[in-house]
């Protein structure tokens, strides 16, 4: 109960960091979702080509407190999700990539555009 307690405030505090006016992230949203950009390219170009990671694993290389690494998934998955408007990675599940990076739901890996 403890862990579902955690995650239920981690959430609360990234709505919370959000913009009540016009619902837009604040700049300290957009300024971690631009750090998370890096940490994805530099973990998949440290990689052999093709290779695929878990989204997780990014925020995991930030800290190794479980509810905080799960409070950044959310923008992880954002950060992603830019990535693959830009064209620079892929979001896939079961290998195949996703239609729409803004709307999917499960498990996903990321690999860089070929």
């Amino acid at each position: 109960m403890k862990k579902t307690k955690q995650r239920q405030q981690s959430k609360r505090n990234i709505v919370a960091r959000r913009s009540v006016a016009d619902d837009t992230a604040t700049s300290d949203d957009q300024n971690l979702v631009t750090k998370l950009e890096s940490s994805v390219l530099a973990l998949l170009r440290s990689r052999s080509p093709g290779t695929n990671c878990c989204p997780s694993e990014i925020p995991r290389r930030i800290t190794s407190n479980e509810s905080e690494w799960r409070a950044l998934m959310p923008a992880t998955r954002e950060a992603a999700a830019r990535l693959m408007e830009q064209g620079v990675l892929v979001i896939t599940q079961k290998g195949a990539a996703v239609a729409d990076p803004r709307n999917f739901k499960g498990p996903i890996r990321l690999k860089l555009v070929e």
